[in-house]
C-alpha cells in the first residue's frame, strides 16, 4: 500500500547507499504487502545497479538468500523504460523509509 509520501520517480536505487543494516533487511527480503512480483521487479531494479547487491551483501549479509533468488531470474532482455517502472515501484512501495535526504539523482 502506497501512501504516496513521495514521487519515486525522482530517486534510484542507489538511496540504498544511504541505509541502515536495518532498512537493508527490511527491503532485501520478501516482501508480501507488494502488488505485484517483488522478486522479479527487484531484478529489474537492481539489473542496472550491482554495486548495490554488492553493498547489501557486505552490510547485512542476512540479505543474501533473497538476493541470490534475485539473481536467479533470468535476464529478460527488458527494456530501460522497464527497469525504470520496476525501480520506481520497488522504491514506491518503500517509502516511508525514504526521505528526501535519501534523494539520489537521475542519470
Amino acid at each position: 500500500m502506497s501512501y504516496n509520501w513521495i514521487n519515486a520517480k525522482k530517486y534510484t536505487m542507489d538511496c540504498c547507499l544511504l541505509f541502515d543494516r536495518w532498512v537493508l533487511r527490511w527491503i532485501f527480503t520478501d516482501c508480501s504487502y507488494y502488488e505485484g512480483n517483488y522478486i522479479t521487479d527487484m531484478a529489474k531494479a537492481l539489473y542496472r545497479y550491482p554495486h548495490i547487491d554488492a553493498f547489501c551483501r557486505e552490510k547485512a549479509p542476512e540479505c543474501s538468500k533473497f538476493l541470490d533468488k534475485v539473481q536467479a531470474v533470468p535476464y529478460g532482455g527488458w527494456t530501460d523504460a522497464e527497469m525504470r517502472e520496476a525501480e520506481t515501484a520497488i522504491l514506491q512501495a518503500q517509502e516511508t523509509l525514504i526521505t528526501t535526504k535519501n534523494r539520489a539523482n537521475l542519470h
